[in-house]
């Protein structure tokens, strides 16, 4: 970071180069004599486009431009002798947006124009900006950050070259706006880059929620967008800048909400709301004339289709993040429990789901359903019912179909296999009970010596991999059989005894549904619910 060469009250992130003036058209920005040879063939490269709105002279102008700039000798050139601003965005926004390699094309043509010590810097934009002074937060200029932007967002080399595009275009008075709403604060936030985001919130007119307004947007402010890309360190930048996170999106995702849909490590939530505790506490603290209070962050807000971020917790599966919004005040008298329809959404664009990943969605299941009912929350038969029907949906019952007992008996028992046993013995389900044990048990057994929590944690370990891959399979599905016996048999009695009519002794009652697995306690629930409708 360093200031520009002339007179200047902001900072700028330039290369550590003195700046070279419209008026120098031959020398160079060190004053050196410029390499003429070179020179004159840019500037003969540049004599042959007639039309800069033509993509064909644009792509033709980029062809013979790339083995130029990676074989030019002596000092960099004042781009500004040759060509105009709006020339200068043209071709690296051709570049970036039209190029298919980015390491022999887009970057090398970038650091040229890094080291020839060229920088975006519109005056007319900076005065339009003052002009209008608080009032408005943008300009409408489509600037190859917006290009990069479309074309480089979810890629490996994004980040590297938007914080490189933040090198020339580092006006942070300016906040410029596409036909979308994407203005380069918004992009910054996007691709991580935390120091430019701080020197637009610092030293330019930008409003940390300015929100992305463009045709058919998503409404998102800086906040929303930082936290959907998991770019951590931005949020909690935005929001001890001041950021709303009351604040909705198009959808009424407040920044909570996308924490409950989109994290997976509770963690998140703590630190945001430690950091809201610290403002709020900040602002108590403040003699009368300061700025208007924070307002108080609503841990219930609801989104457009009337749903908390506790429900949210619960349909994403994080257990951990139903503790952390209780503990900090969300109203579970209010609770209503998911509907199917959006119970584990998060995972449906999955095309495959591996048997490890099959225990870990049953467990986390069944964790946030023992989180719930330990605050005080009773679960209804239409929960149960989703919570069934979730189990059934994503294959973790295990069969009791003709064909898997052929399968296993031609396994010859995958519980006996040599392999499987020996390792089995090394993996600890718990202190004093290992994975060789625990699938020998009875699930009643199982229930009393392994606890909901157990499972949640066993389910995120790595060794299991170290099984072999058939009796692994099936052992994973059995522990999901095991696990959620407990559950399945305490809400099929009642619906059992109805189907009977109340004609069979309890005992025997009992003793029918013992001796059921998991999926045919299910289809008794359902019978019963079809019978009730």
């Amino acid at each position: 970071m360093s200031f520009c060469g002339r007179a200047c009250t902001r900072v700028c992130v330039c290369v550590c180069v003195p700046r070279v003036h419209k008026t120098s058209t031959i020398m160079t920005m060190t004053n050196e004599p410029l390499d003429e040879d070179c020179f004159e063939k840019l500037a003969k490269l540049r004599a042959k486009v007639n039309n800069w709105q033509c993509e064909k002279e644009r792509r033709d102008f980029l062809r013979q431009l790339y083995p130029l700039i990676s074989n030019w000798e002596g000092p960099y050139p004042n781009l500004l002798a040759i060509f105009a601003r709006g020339e200068i965005d043209a071709f690296l926004g051709e570049s970036v947006l039209a190029s298919t390699d980015y390491h022999r094309e887009v970057a090398p043509l970038l650091d040229f124009v890094i080291r020839s010590g060229y920088t975006d810097d519109d005056d007319d934009d900076k005065e339009q900006q003052r002009s209008y002074g608080s009032k408005k937060s943008s300009v409408y200029r489509v600037t190859p950050v917006h290009r990069a932007r479309a074309k480089y967002y979810g890629t490996h080399n994004g980040q590297n070259l938007v914080r490189n595009l933040f090198r020339v275009y580092n006006c942070y008075e300016v906040n410029y706006r596409d036909a979308e709403g994407y203005t380069h604060l918004h992009v910054a936030c996007e691709f991580g880059c935390e120091e430019i985001v701080e020197l637009f919130l610092k030293l330019g007119r930008v409003s940390p929620d300015c929100l992305l307004r463009g045709g058919g947007g998503s409404g998102d402010s800086p906040l929303h967008l930082a936290m959907k890309r998991g770019r951590h360190a931005v949020a909690r930048l935005l929001q001890r800048h001041g950021a709303d996170v009351n604040l909705a999106n198009a959808e009424g995702h407040t920044a909570l909400h996308i924490i409950c849909k989109n994290y997976s490590d509770a963690k998140y939530a703590e630190k945001f709301f430690e950091i809201e505790r610290e403002l709020l506490d900040k602002n108590n603290n403040n003699d009368d004339d300061s700025p208007a209070p924070r307002p108080r962050l609503r841990i219930d807000a609801r989104d457009n289709e009337g749903r908390t971020p506790l429900q949210w917790a619960v349909a994403s599966l994080l257990p951990d993040m139903v503790d952390v919004l209780i503990d900090n005040g969300a109203d579970l008298a209010s609770f209503v429990f998911p509907t199917e329809s959006y119970l584990g959404e998060r995972f449906k664009s999955r095309n495959k789901i591996s048997y490890c990943f099959r225990l870990r969605l049953a467990s986390d299941a069944l964790a946030c359903i023992e989180r719930l009912e330990r605050r005080g929350y009773e679960l209804k038969r239409d929960d149960v019912r989703t919570i069934q029907n979730f189990f059934a949906n994503h294959g973790l019952f295990e069969k009791t179909t003709q064909q898997q007992q052929q399968q296993e008996e031609s396994q010859s028992n995958w519980r006996d296999q040599e392999e499987f046993a020996e390792k089995s013995r090394e993996i600890m389900m718990t202190p004093s009970l290992p994975l060789y044990d625990l699938v020998r048990l009875r699930p009643e057994a199982a229930a009393k010596r392994v606890a909901y929590e157990d499972y949640f944690k066993f389910a995120r370990r790595t060794d299991l991999w170290d099984l072999p891959e058939a009796p692994r399979d099936a052992c994973l599905v059995h522990l999901c059989e095991i696990m959620s016996r407990r559950f399945f048999r305490a809400s099929a009695i009642d619906p059992f005894i109805e189907l009977t009519r109340n004609r069979l002794p309890l005992l025997c009652c009992d003793l029918i549904v013992d001796n059921l697995k998991n999926e045919d306690l299910w289809r008794i629930c359902l019978a019963t619910a079809t019978e009730i409708t």
